[in-house]
């Protein structure tokens, strides 16, 4: 019925209803949930610097030069914060907007590869999967940083079929834009993906006979879309090399040389963690995608072929490249999301016609049964958490269970919803109405993570920081003084007592800052925070220290000003 009625409307009109539906989904309530740490307050606060030191040249945290990221997102965020208030609100809007373009983009390369009921397939496939949905709520880098990528590669598809000016320097400047957001990353993989499909193509043309290369395009282009992609990244190094000189430019080099040879932060994993990742996460659009990911898929189209060649590659690219590096983050595949997506609106579009494979069917009625009842029970057996918190070893969750949240049970609907869309959804389309299935099974998804967003997220967010944002929230009125976390890490004390330049840290070097704060006379009061399992450091410092009060697992102290 959807799509017999979309089918009524003009291309605008249904772009329209498509902007609509985006704006349901993604700007209601972005500020009911505080800022997790680490990422979400990291780029949170660099925005807030920005406008503190108006200084939007040079990225900064704890108002010293920050070097791990390039400016763009934080601009973003830093324009949203003049016009909104510095607030979760406009820390997320960025991303709530790139999730606004990205669902009209989608549409339309759908519609330009097949049919507008392919864009649309496309979209809701992208819109009810559950990491691509969930990150348009928040405040990291990485959808705008893989917007930026996804449509560079899409205008050189363009060029390579088109031959126009218009479609290289547009993927040129996307991809500038993608450096200006995170970093030399996005050229990287590109080139990776340029070099794969050129050996790709050498294989098929030796399998011919030939021993003769085949650039995905010219490589004279491609040289012309490498200076234009790196132009603003160089530029921006330049001027703040003219300004500043070159410490930064040297710092962010050997930062992602680390990042990739290193694990980063702690973040290990094993080799498959972004497999796992990916198939769990972006349920139920992994599932569809299975056929695809091995090649599988006809293209009906030369643009079609050329562009399902590069999907491909560019999913398995940046999956082996992210599984190979130290670092294990869930965000670091978030870029598979695009290529994946497609390849599951094609599956998608491949079944419309056709029951779903017992292979496909019972592993989507599994895993969506098992996500709705871990949604569905979770808020119940919240009421009785202390019948149970005894069980659990970890002091520090422990003492985070005692926090009073009001856990009324009815927050489990959004487990139902799922539960009800997976089973009307696979048992519509077993009786050969696919629209219908499509539907129920993608709409029920999105349903599901918008309600638990807004009814669960909020209450587990009360756990898991609630307190001692509460507590630095508090000292926003006792400025300027210190804030310090002892051995933990945070960005949450900065942000949320609004740090003032005054009480800036001598360095980014926890233990740098912590010796001084405690082996020195002070010209304004310090405030720490410690959990309750980690606060052995302080053992020797007790006499310093005023013990202000603990709560659900943080323990406050003050060290007066001398």
């Amino acid at each position: 019925m959807l799509f017999q009625w979309l089918d009524r409307l003009s291309l605008g009109q249904e772009r329209l209803f498509w902007f609509v539906v985006g704006v349901f989904f993604y700007l209601p309530f972005l500020g009911a949930v505080p800022l997790f740490d680490w990422d979400e307050i990291n780029f949170a606060e660099c925005a807030r610097e920005m406008i503190v030191l108006q200084d939007y040249l040079r990225v900064h945290i704890g108002f010293l030069p920050f070097w791990e990221k390039p400016p763009l997102f934080f601009w973003l965020q830093a324009l949203c914060m003049k016009i909104l208030g510095v607030n979760e609100y406009a820390a997320r809007l960025p991303n709530a907007l790139c999730g606004l373009v990205s669902l009209q983009v989608l549409f339309g390369i759908g519609h330009g590869l097949k049919t507008r009921s392919f864009g649309r397939i496309w979209l809701l496939v992208y819109l009810g999967s559950l990491l691509p949905h969930f990150y348009f709520k928040s405040a990291i880098i990485d959808p705008v940083f893989n917007l930026f990528i996804f449509l560079s590669i899409y205008y050189l598809v363009q060029y390579k079929l088109r031959r126009t000016w218009r479609s290289l320097l547009l993927a040129a400047f996307m991809m500038s834009l993608a450096v200006l957001t995170k970093g030399p990353a996005a050229y990287i993989i590109v080139c990776l993906c340029f070099g794969v499909l050129t050996l790709l193509h050498w294989y098929k043309n030796y399998r011919a006979g030939s021993w003769s290369f085949s650039f995905p395009v010219p490589l004279w282009a491609f040289l012309l879309f490498s200076v234009g992609g790196l132009f603003c990244i160089l530029l921006w190094y330049g001027l703040d090399t003219l300004q500043n000189g070159p410490w930064l430019a040297i710092e962010f080099t050997k930062y992602q040389y680390r990042l990739f040879s290193t694990p980063d932060a702690g973040h290990k994993g094993f080799f498959g963690y972004h497999f796992v990742v990916l198939l769990v996460g972006c349920f139920p659009m992994s599932f569809f995608a299975l056929k695809g990911i091995g090649g599988k898929l006809k293209a009906d189209s030369e643009i079609e072929s050329v562009f399902q060649e590069w999907q491909l590659v560019l999913f398995w690219v940046v999956l082996l490249l992210f599984s190979a590096v130290q670092s294990k983050i869930v965000h670091y595949s978030s870029l598979c999301y695009f290529p994946l997506s497609y390849l599951a609106a094609r599956g998608v579009w491949e079944w419309r016609s056709n029951p779903l494979p017992t292979w496909l069917m019972w592993p989507l009625a599994i895993l969506g049964a098992m996500i709705g009842l871990v949604v569905g029970i979770f808020p119940l057996l919240m009421r009785h958490v202390a019948d149970f918190k005894h069980l659990i070893a970890d002091p520090f969750a422990q003492a985070n269970l005692d926090a009073q949240v009001n856990w009324q049970g009815w927050e489990g609907v959004a487990g139902l919803v799922l539960l009800l869309g997976i089973w009307a959804g696979l048992r519509a389309w077993q009786r050969q109405s696919f629209e219908s299935g499509f539907v129920f099974i993608f709409g029920s998804m999105a349903l599901m993570l918008w309600l638990t967003l807004n009814s669960i997220v909020p209450k587990i967010e009360r756990y898991s920081q609630g307190a001692a944002i509460d507590f630095y929230k508090s000292l926003a009125t006792k400025q300027p003084v210190y804030v310090f976390t002892v051995g933990f890490k945070s960005y949450a004390h900065w942000f949320y007592s609004e740090l003032p330049p005054e009480a800036k840290p001598n360095s980014l070097d926890t233990k740098i800052w912590f010796d001084y704060l405690m082996n020195n006379d002070l010209d304004k009061d310090a405030y720490l925070v410690a959990k309750v399992h980690r606060t052995d450091d302080l053992k020797p410092h007790r006499a310093k220290l005023d013990s202000l009060y603990s709560q659900n697992g943080f323990v406050f102290y003050r060290k007066k000003a001398r």
